[in-house]
């Protein structure tokens, strides 16, 4: 017969080692993430289109890698004869494939979540304004 603390030891030391296990599958999708979208190929930049406006206008999304490791991206839109700059950070892999970011320009910032096609060539997604974050918008891209 075993005893309590014994058995508390045995029960505490499987909670660390699938702790470690959990801890270590997020970080592999992580890295796997990162390899598949930027370390792969020197073209990290996707075309493709948002919703502005109620209309579909042209957009530029360049990933990288900032100076702490952590998956970024600028993009730059057209809408009627101006282009808007923003930025994409706070990214999240949330699966092998769905990254979630905050995005930021001079209209405002939201939320983006885009899912990659498996060989991530390229992205579709949606993204919505912290103001009203129950309407969604598209956003996609192809890699060129």
């Amino acid at each position: 017969r075993m005893n309590y603390n014994r058995c508390m030891k045995k029960l505490f030391l499987l909670l660390l080692l699938s702790l470690g296990f959990i801890g270590s599958a997020v970080a592999d999708t992580y890295s796997t993430f990162k390899d598949n979208l930027i370390n792969k190929t020197s073209r990290n930049s996707f075309e493709g289109k948002l919703n502005s406006s109620g209309k579909d206008v042209p957009v530029v999304t360049t990933f990288f890698i900032d100076k702490e490791g952590k998956i970024v991206a600028s993009y730059i839109f057209y809408q009627d004869s101006y282009s808007y700059i923003g930025m994409l950070y706070d990214c999240r892999v949330l699966t092998t494939q769905l990254l979630n970011c905050v995005w930021k320009d001079e209209w405002g910032d939201g939320e983006l979540k885009v899912t990659f096609s498996k060989d991530f060539d390229s992205f579709n997604g949606f993204w919505n304004d912290s103001r009203d974050s129950s309407t969604n918008y598209i956003w996609n891209g192809k890699r060129f």
